[in-house]
């Protein structure tokens, strides 16, 4: 049974597939910058973690809530722990981007394809 009643489902499994596409776009874009900022002989490496971390991750994530309900938490508790530290960590990687950190600095320079940044493509 869906909490909630009836009819919910509907909404449910839209509102999955739209959390899901956004995500889609999210990986695509991560995984292309790290493309574009990986050297070429350390770019299945760096993949392969992206990857792996990316799974361990989502583990984590899931034995997390399964131990909070069988803890006695209520699905809307979980679900306002999970959004709360989705919420942390978007303040704090935004504050880290907005002081001049991460990925979007100025001294990446895009588009040669082999990065290292430099500009000279190889």
């Amino acid at each position: 049974q869906v909490h909630g009643g009836r009819g919910r489902f509907g909404w449910v499994c839209f509102f999955t597939m739209v959390r899901s596409a956004g995500m889609s776009v999210i990986w695509v874009d991560s995984t292309l910058l790290l493309q574009s900022l990986t050297p070429g002989h350390m770019l299945g490496r760096v993949m392969a973690f992206d990857y792996s971390f990316a799974n361990l991750a989502e583990a984590t994530a899931a034995i997390t809530a399964g131990n909070l309900v069988d803890n006695g938490y209520s699905m809307p508790s979980i679900a306002r722990i999970s959004g709360g530290v989705g919420m942390l960590m978007f303040v704090l990687w935004s504050m880290y981007h907005a002081f001049g950190g991460g990925a979007a600095h100025r001294k990446f320079k895009y588009g040669d394809g082999d990065g290292d940044g430099d500009g000279s493509g190889g």
